[in-house]
Protein backbone atom coordinates (compact mmCIF):
# COMPACT_ATOMS: atom_id res chain seq x y z
CA UNK A 1 0.00 0.00 0.00
CA UNK A 2 1.41 3.12 -0.95
CA UNK A 3 0.08 6.59 0.53
CA UNK A 4 0.28 9.92 -0.73
CA UNK A 5 -0.37 13.13 0.53
CA UNK A 6 -3.08 13.82 -1.92
CA UNK A 7 -4.64 10.37 -1.42
CA UNK A 8 -4.53 6.95 -0.75
CA UNK A 9 -3.08 4.00 -3.20
CA UNK A 10 -4.19 0.37 -2.64
CA UNK A 11 -2.38 -2.88 -4.82
CA UNK A 12 -4.70 -5.96 -4.36
CA UNK A 13 -3.13 -9.13 -5.41
CA UNK A 14 -5.89 -12.48 -5.64
CA UNK A 15 -4.75 -15.47 -6.26
CA UNK A 16 -7.30 -17.70 -8.13
CA UNK A 17 -7.82 -21.27 -8.07
CA UNK A 18 -7.36 -23.27 -11.38
CA UNK A 19 -10.19 -23.89 -13.13
CA UNK A 20 -11.93 -22.78 -16.27
CA UNK A 21 -14.26 -20.05 -15.60
CA UNK A 22 -13.91 -17.31 -17.99
CA UNK A 23 -15.44 -14.08 -16.14
CA UNK A 24 -15.00 -13.74 -12.11
CA UNK A 25 -16.68 -11.40 -9.97
CA UNK A 26 -15.53 -9.50 -7.62
CA UNK A 27 -17.36 -7.12 -5.23
CA UNK A 28 -16.12 -4.53 -2.91
CA UNK A 29 -17.91 -3.24 0.16
CA UNK A 30 -17.10 0.48 0.96
CA UNK A 31 -18.43 2.15 3.92
CA UNK A 32 -17.14 5.15 3.27
CA UNK A 33 -19.07 8.10 1.52
CA UNK A 34 -16.60 8.31 -1.67
CA UNK A 35 -16.84 5.79 -3.99
CA UNK A 36 -13.55 3.95 -4.92
CA UNK A 37 -12.01 4.19 -8.01
CA UNK A 38 -10.51 1.38 -9.69
CA UNK A 39 -7.54 2.85 -11.69
CA UNK A 40 -6.36 -0.69 -13.27
CA UNK A 41 -7.50 -4.40 -12.78
CA UNK A 42 -4.88 -7.00 -14.91
CA UNK A 43 -3.26 -10.13 -14.53
CA UNK A 44 0.75 -9.71 -13.70
CA UNK A 45 3.25 -11.61 -15.23
CA UNK A 46 5.85 -11.34 -13.06
CA UNK A 47 6.71 -8.77 -10.05
CA UNK A 48 8.79 -8.01 -7.69
CA UNK A 49 8.13 -7.86 -4.15
CA UNK A 50 9.58 -4.35 -2.11
CA UNK A 51 10.32 -4.25 1.68
CA UNK A 52 12.87 -6.87 1.55
CA UNK A 53 15.59 -6.90 4.22
CA UNK A 54 19.23 -7.57 4.04
CA UNK A 55 20.82 -9.34 7.39
CA UNK A 56 24.31 -7.95 8.73
CA UNK A 57 25.10 -10.85 11.14
CA UNK A 58 27.08 -9.21 14.20
CA UNK A 59 29.37 -11.63 16.08
CA UNK A 60 31.62 -9.20 17.25
CA UNK A 61 29.90 -7.40 20.45
CA UNK A 62 31.18 -7.73 23.83
CA UNK A 63 28.40 -8.22 26.74
CA UNK A 64 29.14 -7.26 29.90
CA UNK A 65 26.42 -8.36 33.26
CA UNK A 66 27.06 -5.69 35.56
CA UNK A 67 26.18 -5.66 39.24
CA UNK A 68 23.75 -2.98 38.86
CA UNK A 69 21.23 -6.51 37.33
CA UNK A 70 21.65 -4.65 33.39
CA UNK A 71 23.79 -6.32 30.78
CA UNK A 72 25.65 -4.35 28.32
CA UNK A 73 26.04 -4.75 25.13
CA UNK A 74 28.74 -2.77 23.07
CA UNK A 75 30.01 -2.68 19.34
CA UNK A 76 34.37 -2.12 19.75
CA UNK A 77 34.96 -4.08 17.32
CA UNK A 78 32.94 -2.53 14.71
CA UNK A 79 34.88 -1.00 11.83
CA UNK A 80 32.14 0.57 10.04
CA UNK A 81 28.97 2.80 10.34
CA UNK A 82 25.58 0.16 10.02
CA UNK A 83 22.38 1.83 9.81
CA UNK A 84 20.12 -0.55 11.04
CA UNK A 85 16.14 -0.40 10.13
CA UNK A 86 16.01 -3.57 12.83
CA UNK A 87 17.49 -5.53 14.48
CA UNK A 88 17.37 -9.38 15.75
CA UNK A 89 18.55 -11.30 19.10
CA UNK A 90 19.27 -14.59 19.66
CA UNK A 91 19.30 -15.53 23.23
CA UNK A 92 19.83 -17.94 24.73
CA UNK A 93 17.73 -18.99 28.25
CA UNK A 94 16.65 -22.00 30.09
CA UNK A 95 13.39 -20.82 30.83
CA UNK A 96 10.76 -18.23 29.91
CA UNK A 97 12.03 -14.42 30.04
CA UNK A 98 10.62 -10.64 29.65
CA UNK A 99 13.41 -8.17 29.86
CA UNK A 100 13.23 -4.04 28.93
CA UNK A 101 15.74 -3.06 27.19
CA UNK A 102 16.96 0.25 25.49
CA UNK A 103 19.55 1.06 22.90
CA UNK A 104 21.79 4.02 23.34
CA UNK A 105 23.97 6.08 21.74
CA UNK A 106 27.28 7.90 23.33
CA UNK A 107 28.80 10.96 21.84
CA UNK A 108 32.80 11.63 21.87
CA UNK A 109 32.49 14.89 23.55
CA UNK A 110 33.98 15.09 27.40
CA UNK A 111 32.28 14.86 29.42
CA UNK A 112 30.64 12.07 27.18
CA UNK A 113 26.86 12.43 26.69
CA UNK A 114 24.34 9.65 26.28
CA UNK A 115 21.12 9.49 24.85
CA UNK A 116 18.03 6.90 24.21
CA UNK A 117 17.46 5.82 20.69
CA UNK A 118 14.77 3.55 21.15
CA UNK A 119 13.21 1.01 23.74
CA UNK A 120 12.21 -2.02 23.33
CA UNK A 121 11.20 -5.55 25.29
CA UNK A 122 13.08 -8.87 24.76
CA UNK A 123 10.86 -12.19 25.44
CA UNK A 124 10.15 -15.92 25.27
CA UNK A 125 7.27 -15.38 23.45
CA UNK A 126 8.48 -13.27 20.89
CA UNK A 127 10.75 -13.35 17.48
CA UNK A 128 12.92 -10.63 19.38
CA UNK A 129 13.14 -8.37 16.34
CA UNK A 130 12.86 -4.57 17.23
CA UNK A 131 12.37 -1.76 15.23
CA UNK A 132 15.36 0.75 15.83
CA UNK A 133 16.11 2.73 12.47
CA UNK A 134 19.24 3.73 13.99
CA UNK A 135 22.87 3.77 13.53
CA UNK A 136 24.94 1.24 15.34
CA UNK A 137 28.92 2.32 15.13
CA UNK A 138 31.72 1.99 18.14
CA UNK A 139 29.78 4.54 20.61
CA UNK A 140 26.60 2.13 20.56
CA UNK A 141 25.49 0.34 23.39
CA UNK A 142 21.96 -2.13 24.50
CA UNK A 143 21.00 -1.75 27.89
CA UNK A 144 19.18 -4.74 29.03
CA UNK A 145 17.14 -4.65 32.70
CA UNK A 146 17.76 -8.00 34.32
CA UNK A 147 16.06 -7.14 37.85
CA UNK A 148 16.41 -10.21 40.13
CA UNK A 149 16.85 -12.09 37.19
CA UNK A 150 19.50 -13.96 35.88
CA UNK A 151 21.02 -12.19 32.91
CA UNK A 152 20.61 -13.61 29.08
CA UNK A 153 23.35 -15.07 26.94
CA UNK A 154 23.25 -12.94 24.11
CA UNK A 155 24.45 -15.52 21.10
CA UNK A 156 24.24 -13.40 17.98
CA UNK A 157 22.98 -9.75 16.74
CA UNK A 158 21.15 -9.36 13.64
CA UNK A 159 21.18 -6.07 11.62
CA UNK A 160 18.51 -5.55 9.35
CA UNK A 161 18.79 -3.30 6.01
CA UNK A 162 16.09 -2.61 4.20
CA UNK A 163 17.08 -2.74 0.78
CA UNK A 164 16.95 0.92 -1.07
CA UNK A 165 16.40 0.44 -5.09
CA UNK A 166 17.44 3.27 -7.61
CA UNK A 167 16.44 3.55 -11.30
CA UNK A 168 19.20 4.13 -14.51
CA UNK A 169 19.63 3.90 -17.46
CA UNK A 170 22.03 0.82 -19.08
CA UNK A 171 23.48 0.84 -22.28
CA UNK A 172 23.68 -2.98 -23.49
CA UNK A 173 27.40 -4.47 -23.65
CA UNK A 174 28.99 -2.01 -21.25
CA UNK A 175 30.41 -1.88 -17.75
CA UNK A 176 29.20 0.28 -14.98
CA UNK A 177 30.84 1.14 -11.92
CA UNK A 178 28.76 2.36 -8.65
CA UNK A 179 30.69 4.77 -6.22
CA UNK A 180 29.58 5.79 -3.35
CA UNK A 181 30.71 7.56 0.23
CA UNK A 182 32.74 10.77 -1.12
CA UNK A 183 31.31 13.80 0.04
CA UNK A 184 32.66 15.62 -2.70
CA UNK A 185 30.91 14.43 -5.36
CA UNK A 186 28.02 16.38 -6.47
CA UNK A 187 24.24 15.38 -6.99
CA UNK A 188 24.02 13.87 -10.91
CA UNK A 189 21.26 15.70 -12.75
CA UNK A 190 19.93 13.55 -15.47
CA UNK A 191 17.09 14.02 -17.77
CA UNK A 192 15.10 10.84 -16.56
CA UNK A 193 14.09 12.62 -13.95
CA UNK A 194 11.72 14.26 -15.92
CA UNK A 195 10.31 10.93 -16.80
CA UNK A 196 9.51 9.41 -13.60
CA UNK A 197 5.92 8.87 -14.48
CA UNK A 198 6.76 7.08 -17.79
CA UNK A 199 9.29 4.40 -16.17
CA UNK A 200 7.71 1.16 -16.16
CA UNK A 201 6.82 -0.44 -13.06
CA UNK A 202 7.74 -4.26 -13.24
CA UNK A 203 11.86 -3.56 -14.41
CA UNK A 204 14.43 -5.97 -14.04
CA UNK A 205 16.35 -5.89 -10.80
CA UNK A 206 20.47 -6.43 -10.70
CA UNK A 207 22.41 -7.96 -7.63
CA UNK A 208 24.93 -5.42 -6.54
CA UNK A 209 28.42 -7.33 -5.85
CA UNK A 210 30.43 -7.18 -2.36
CA UNK A 211 31.14 -3.52 -2.05
CA UNK A 212 34.84 -2.49 -2.68
CA UNK A 213 36.56 0.55 -1.40
CA UNK A 214 38.45 2.67 -3.77
CA UNK A 215 41.29 4.84 -2.80
CA UNK A 216 40.50 8.55 -3.53
CA UNK A 217 42.93 9.68 -6.07
CA UNK A 218 44.36 12.78 -4.47
CA UNK A 219 45.41 15.66 -6.91
CA UNK A 220 48.81 15.33 -7.74
CA UNK A 221 51.86 17.23 -6.31
CA UNK A 222 53.10 19.89 -8.76
CA UNK A 223 57.11 19.18 -9.03
CA UNK A 224 58.68 22.38 -8.88
CA UNK A 225 61.51 23.71 -11.04
CA UNK A 226 65.23 24.44 -9.71
CA UNK A 227 64.21 28.60 -10.66
CA UNK A 228 60.50 28.44 -8.72
CA UNK A 229 62.78 26.32 -5.52
CA UNK A 230 63.29 28.44 -2.10
CA UNK A 231 66.59 28.00 -2.51
CA UNK A 232 67.57 29.71 -5.82
CA UNK A 233 64.83 32.79 -4.51
CA UNK A 234 66.56 33.29 -1.63
CA UNK A 235 70.09 33.13 -3.53
CA UNK A 236 68.68 35.77 -6.03
CA UNK A 237 67.97 38.32 -2.73
CA UNK A 238 71.59 37.39 -1.35
CA UNK A 239 72.89 38.24 -4.04
CA UNK A 240 70.35 41.76 -4.74
CA UNK A 241 71.12 42.61 -1.21
CA UNK A 242 74.81 42.11 -1.37
CA UNK A 243 75.21 44.23 -4.42
CA UNK A 244 72.83 46.83 -3.06
CA UNK A 245 74.90 47.00 -0.10
CA UNK A 246 78.79 47.01 -2.04
CA UNK A 247 76.79 50.32 -4.03
CA UNK A 248 76.01 51.92 -0.99
CA UNK A 249 79.53 51.49 0.25
CA UNK A 250 81.43 52.66 -2.73
CA UNK A 251 78.69 56.29 -2.87
CA UNK A 252 79.68 56.49 0.60
CA UNK A 253 83.20 56.01 -0.07
CA UNK A 254 82.96 58.86 -2.50
CA UNK A 255 82.18 61.49 -0.29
Amino acid sequence: MGITKDDTQEVLVVDFPKGRYRYYEIRISNPENEPIRVLNVGRYKYSEIFGKYMEVKITDFLQTDSSNKKTYLYFPGLEKNYFADKMGFDIRYQSDYYRNARLVQTSDETPRRTWIISAFNLSSKSQNIVQVDSRIDKRTQIEIENNDNPPLKIEQIIIFQLYRYITVYLEHNKRYALFCGNKKLNKPQYDIVHFEKDIPRNLSLLEIGALQKMPVEEDAVKKTSFFESAFFLWTVISVVGLLLLLMCYQIIRRK
